[in-house]
């Protein structure tokens, strides 16, 4: 029981609902989740999935860490 509690918790859904996106760099046709800033370029079209719906943004400027 215990086991399910947790994998509900973890269920991406549930974290969209505590506030967090999922964002994904490229078209349609190669669209991947982007995982690291060094990855996305200014000018970059970029689909952020929301609890409620997405929105669409562009990079304009990139900030990896460190």
């Amino acid at each position: 029981r215990q086991a399910a509690a947790t994998l509900e918790a973890l269920h991406p859904r549930r974290t969209l609902a505590r506030g967090y996106a999922i964002a994904r760099l490229g078209g349609a046709a190669g669209r991947r989740i982007l995982r690291d800033a060094a990855e996305a370029r200014p000018g970059d079209a970029l689909e952020l999935e929301l609890d409620r719906g997405a929105v669409d943004a562009e990079v304009t400027r990139a900030k990896p860490p460190g």
